[in-house]
């Protein structure tokens, strides 16, 4: 009987957690001048969907991402993520919440003077992970790409390609829990034109 009951709830909160709203947006508007780049977007993703955001040059997807973790402000309308409005958080309140919001832009920049390795580990060191969890960490997605052999070569000795390659999103679609690769646990929404990418 216990066991039953166990099994039933764990069931129950399955179903609620997947029924979760992490975002929602209504009737978001961003202007530019006088050009409309969100003209009242609505919409909501719950846990573990996946939703691809698809249009042509300047139809304003990279802008409706950048107002998901404050990057881009919106004029009016209501932004909640995990039930929390951001559209009035200042910039030091918006810092945890950028934190746990990966962000993966078709324009990537790898630093130049660094090795693969500690670009990879960036992003830990700047949130003040000690230097050997950051290197652990930054080793493990390495190798979960298949680059851990690059792991002290510089970016100007990787052909253009292969850069962009380490750089994709696809290359990390085994890490699909996290919402960017040095992270873990989180979810998230991704844009590209005519593709749309694991989260």
């Amino acid at each position: 009987m216990n066991s039953l009951v166990s099994t039933t709830a764990i069931e129950a909160q399955s179903r609620a957690a997947a029924s979760e709203e992490v975002v929602r947006l209504t009737d978001v508007k961003r202007r530019f001048g006088t050009t409309a780049a969100l003209d009242g977007i609505s919409l909501t993703v719950k846990r573990g969907e996946i939703l691809g955001i698809i249009g042509r040059s300047g139809a304003g997807k990279s802008t409706l991402i950048r107002c998901l973790n404050g990057l881009e402000r919106a004029d009016s309308g209501e932004i909640l993520i995990e039930g929390r409005d951001i559209t009035g958080l200042s910039e030091q309140e918006l810092q945890p919440l950028r934190r746990r919001i990966g962000m993966i832009f078709q324009h990537f920049n790898l630093l130049s003077a660094q090795t693969v390795e500690e670009n990879v580990a960036l992003p830990l060191k700047i949130e003040g992970l000690a230097k050997s969890e950051r290197l652990k960490r930054a080793h493990e997605l390495l190798e979960l790409v298949g680059l851990a052999d690059k792991a002290k070569a510089y970016p100007h000795r990787f052909p253009a390609a292969r850069s962009n390659a380490s750089a994709s999103p696809g290359r990390w679609r085994h890490a699909r829990h996290c919402c960017c690769p040095t992270r873990r646990h989180r979810r998230s929404i991704r844009k590209r034109p005519g593709r749309s990418w694991h989260c």
